[in-house]
Parts: C-alpha cells; structure tokens; sequence
C-alpha cells in the first residue's frame, strides 16, 4: 500500500466516551471514512474519557503537535477551550458548545434541542394532577439550563401553576 503524507492532522477530545448510544463525536466518521477508502489524508487521534481539569492540557498537547484542527465537546470546559484556542491562533478548533464563535480559529455546532424542550414542558404542564414537576438535570451549565428553562416555560404556557423542583446530580 503506498501511504501518503497526511493533508490533515486531526484530533478530538471528549469528556465522555465517543462510543454509542453517548453523544456522538463529529470527527470520527470522517477520520474512519478516509482510513477505511486508504486514502490516508487525516492522521486522526483521539481521547475519550478526559476529565474535565484534564481537558486544558490535553488540548493544548495537541496543539504543540502540530494538528491543524482539533474538535472536541467544550460544554463542561467552555473557559479552558476557550483559553487554549486563543493562545495557538493557528490551529483550529471546532467544539460543541452554546456559545459563540471566537475569531479567528474557533468555530462552535451545537444541538438546538431547546424547542423540543419547550413542547415536552407543554404537554407536562397539561397533564400534571399535582400542578408539581421534578427536573434532574446532570450538571448546571448552560446547555443543561437551557434545555430546563424551555421545558418551564412550556410548562407554564399550558399551566401557570405550576411548580418546579429542580436538582442537579453533577454527572
């Protein structure tokens, strides 16, 4: 097989594992698809599982490395990626997250699952007995909250009154 030099050097970070049914990490389809053709234009390498403290300097390792994009999932991480694209203006980073894009080098994607949210709190508020619902969200950023402050507000499109009890489990 003649290998080529790589086009791309990629990589990805995750906070949790890439592995179905988790959330999906965008890179990897691409990365198998050029492997799998034996094209070899994308050296890919990734890391699922980091933790959050963990994130900055994995990030920044590949950064020095030389990859000229690195995706990842800044949603429990948003400052540290952030800080790391700022100081390696070069290379790119594509990362799941509400906020917005950073010039020069950051691009963000995201899942606008908000007005699903907000139908699914209509029908809750319509057909709570008690005029109580419970929310469990896993951590209190600001994807999470979104998602909660939609699905109250449907709640109380259907029925202003109702009440909440919300808690965060920190998974």
């Amino acid at each position: 097989m003649n290998r080529r030099t790589p086009c791309i050097r990629l990589s990805s970070a995750a906070n949790s594992s890439c592995s179905p049914p988790r959330w999906p990490c965008p890179a990897r389809p691409g990365a198998r698809a050029d492997k799998n053709q034996g094209r070899g234009e994308i050296e890919y390498k990734a890391s699922d599982n980091v933790a959050n403290a963990d994130y900055e300097p994995v990030m920044r390792e590949y950064a020095t490395a030389g990859n000229a994009l690195i995706v990842g999932k800044a949603f429990a991480v948003e400052a540290a990626a952030r800080k790391v694209a700022k100081d390696f203006s070069k290379v790119s980073f594509l990362l799941g997250s509400s906020g917005k894009v950073q010039a020069p080098n950051l691009a963000v994607f995201d899942n606008y699952i908000q007005k699903p949210a907000y139908l699914t709190g209509m029908v809750a508020g319509g057909m709570t007995k008690t005029n109580k619902i419970g929310m469990v969200g896993g951590f209190p950023i600001p994807e999470v909250n979104r998602l909660m402050n939609a699905f109250m507000a449907g709640a109380k499109e259907t029925n202003p009154n109702v009440e909440f009890s919300v808690s965060f489990i920190n998974s």
